[in-house]
């Protein structure tokens, strides 16, 4: 299952427009990059507030995620003693509390798209905002985080 979703679906990130637009002018909220082995898409259960890249190249498959998905761990003092404390950071991948909180509305949808992405033979990477990419069975990791949601 290379396609995490059709071409035609997904393809719009509405729900930060009206705050991204508070800061610079907006001109779409969808795209077509104009190429076939790259997705921009929504991601479900997040009422169009977050959005994925998904990269499909010779050499692998890339899943491109902003603030879902976290992995910083070993910071030290107390910048890394406060994202622990506010659940930002930790020994694993996961979807930090506050981004549960405030970005997932639906958890299912949202744990069905996590497990389609697992489905993706040529995975090979999650690049993430926060944190180090996720190159360690990335598989799995969408598994896990999909777990978590339960």
């Amino acid at each position: 299952m290379e396609r995490a979703l059709s071409r035609d679906q997904g393809r719009r990130a509405e729900g930060a427009r009206d705050k991204v637009a508070q800061a610079v002018p907006v001109d779409t909220t969808s795209s077509d990059l104009e190429d076939p082995d790259v997705d921009f898409l929504a991601v479900p259960g997040t009422q169009g507030h977050e959005a994925a890249l998904l990269i499909r190249r010779a050499g692998g498959t890339t899943l491109v995620l902003n603030d879902l998905v976290g992995n910083i761990r070993h910071e030290h003092g107390f910048g890394g003693w406060l994202l622990s404390l506010m659940g930002f950071a930790g020994e694993e991948a996961h979807i930090p509390a506050p981004v549960k909180l405030m970005l997932v509305k639906d958890k299912d949808a949202l744990r069905t798209q996590l497990l389609r992405w697992a489905e993706i033979d040529s995975l090979r990477s999650i690049v993430v905002s926060h944190g180090s990419p996720i190159e360690d069975n990335p598989r799995q990791v969408l598994r896990d985080l999909a777990n978590s949601l339960r």
